[in-house]
């Protein structure tokens, strides 16, 4: 595969930061030409971020993928973009890992302009974002669509999904080098389904496969032999979206949306479950009984025993079109372990944004990822991505509440718009 490694030149931040003695705030946003969305960020051992962004075009599912690094107080520190070879075409980068405290691995996937089916990219940077491997890996021959990754804890990549017209669920297992160990196809012949998401149980030797159907089934399954060792269920109004490390080694957590039959609306909810599949808890969060929220994958986050759960708030389509013409907020809730409400919050609004990421951090707050259309922007079809960095209480500097001592945001102006070759402060 053709590798490159190239720093970018042209991003443009419009940046508000501001400073108190125990947590930076921050709000940014990445703008191109381009529909530009968000998938995965995490944090790194020096409380530095790295998000990944795809930048390209909506219509055609075709990005570039890149990786952008921000300091603990919202300064851009580096960037990478993320270049395949001209045989592919990449739909997204989907996930990414700390494979330890010197190696980010990012995870995506991108489409073989030869067979039309869908494959898995694999790339490794060192933290300050030099590339040091990649690789396109996959069966070429069955379209399949993958719905989650995840990182064992002895450094193997799973991969699971559905291969369709079938409804066939797989699971492949890889070294971080792209060679297949082991790979299994469930057959669910009761009912069209999807595999959402995965958890590995490391004592128990076991994974917790979700499947999406009627009986909402949890497949426990055995690592060795990738067999159906057991059937659990869950909760029928929940849908499963990402499996969460729990704080105890008995539990974990699984966040996603649950369908309300009373108020017709769908919203976050999250569920608790234990290592033998048993339910222990079901949280689900209502904002507004006639308006729905949604949740993406990573909505779920938690840190010193306070959880953050987010969501896109007041949506009509289910699931909501991107680029439809309504006002939406990022919606934020902050529980406690037990699901109690500790403070719930609603930012922006103006126009259209979608929640994608929550990141809990070390000061008690977090930082938030989301996209932002604006129906009135000239290129239609195109998304910028919104980052949010909020403090313990929820504040963030911008927003006016009267007691804060921040300071007063700046005011930056950048020029010339648009830019060519060169940007002044």
């Amino acid at each position: 595969m053709f590798k490159k490694y190239c720093t970018l030149g042209l991003i443009l931040f419009f940046v508000s930061i501001s400073f108190s003695l125990f947590s930076q705030t921050f709000e940014k946003i990445y703008r191109t030409q381009l529909d530009d969305f968000s998938n995965d960020a995490i944090k790194l051992s020096d409380n530095s971020f790295v998000i990944s962004i795809n930048s390209g075009n909506f219509e055609f599912d075709d990005y570039n993928g890149k990786l952008i690094k921000l300091s603990e107080e919202g300064d851009i520190i580096d960037s990478v973009l993320i270049c395949i070879s001209n045989e592919y075409k990449l739909s997204y980068i989907s996930n990414l890992f700390n494979l330890n405290d010197s190696i980010i691995i990012a995870v995506g996937i991108c489409k073989n302009l030869n067979t039309n089916n869908y494959q898995v990219l694999l790339a490794k940077f060192n933290t300050q974002l030099e590339l040091l491997f990649d690789t396109i890996v996959g069966n070429e021959i069955p379209i399949e669509y993958y719905f989650d990754h995840i990182l064992t804890h002895d450094n193997k990549l799973v991969s699971i999904g559905t291969k369709q017209p079938e409804y066939d669920h797989f699971i492949y297992v890889r070294d971080l080098n792209g060679n297949l160990l082991n790979y299994k196809y469930l057959i669910d012949t009761i009912y069209i389904s999807t595999a959402l998401t995965i958890k590995e149980l490391v004592n128990e030797n076991k994974y917790h496969l979700y499947i999406f159907e009627a009986l909402k089934p949890i497949w426990v399954i055995n690592k060795e032999t990738l067999e159906i060792d057991t059937v659990y269920h869950y909760p029928d109004r929940f849908r499963s979206q990402d499996a969460v490390i729990g704080t105890d080694s008995l539990s974990y957590y699984v966040s996603g949306k649950s369908y309300n039959p009373d108020y017709n609306m769908r919203t976050p909810a999250f569920i608790k479950v234990s290592n033998s599949g048993e339910i222990i808890e079901f949280n689900e969060y209502l904002a507004n009984p006639d308006t729905n929220s949604y949740c993406q994958i990573n909505c779920f986050d938690h840190y010193n025993n306070k959880i953050f759960l987010a969501a896109t708030y007041n949506f009509t389509q289910a699931p909501p079109f991107y680029f439809r013409e309504e006002p939406r907020w990022i919606w934020i809730n902050k529980l406690n372990l037990d699901g109690s409400i500790i403070w719930q919050r609603f930012y922006k609004g103006e126009v259209n944004y979608m929640h994608y990421t929550v990141l809990a951090t070390s000061d008690g707050g977090a930082l938030i990822i989301s996209t932002k259309y604006d129906w009135n922007d000239p290129i239609p079809e195109q998304r910028d991505v919104h980052i949010l960095k909020i403090d313990s209480t929820g504040w963030y500097n911008g927003i006016n509440t009267g007691i804060t001592p921040y300071e007063t945001p700046k005011q930056i102006l950048v020029y010339p718009n648009p830019v060519k070759n060169e940007v002044k402060f």
